[in-house]
């Protein structure tokens, strides 16, 4: 069954690497903070969006962190997740960050005690 593994840091933010696919095929590994509270798929800075050569596809989406409203750019991204390559919204702001909408339909298990993120469907 595929999975995608990460660890919880020192900071206790769960953490996992995702592959997102370039323009030209070759891929980049980034590390997310997996966001619960988060309700898109993920949330990259800009610079990251530029080394993959993507082209934003909106301006000013809205979208919730927690309680909170926010609104950034948007880019369509491929990222390799649970055995397959989807293509997801990648929200442009300083931070990296792995939401709900990657989330659904898979098991998140966090353990504390051993410091360790799996994600499996």
């Amino acid at each position: 069954m595929p999975s995608v593994t990460g660890r919880v840091n020192e900071a206790l933010e769960a953490r996992v690497a995702l592959h997102l696919t370039d323009k030209l095929g070759g891929e980049l590994e980034v590390e997310c903070i997996v966001d619960t509270g988060f309700d898109g798929a993920l949330v990259l800075p800009g610079e990251i969006i530029e080394r993959l050569g993507l082209a934003i596809i909106s301006h000013e989406i809205i979208f919730m962190v927690g309680d909170l409203q926010d609104s950034a750019d948007v880019a369509l991204a491929k990222v390799r997740w649970l055995g397959e390559v989807r293509s997801v919204d990648v929200i442009l702001k300083d931070d990296y960050l792995l939401g709900t909408a990657l989330l659904d339909g898979a098991r998140l298990t966090i353990d504390y005690a051993r410091h360790t993120v799996i994600i499996d469907k």
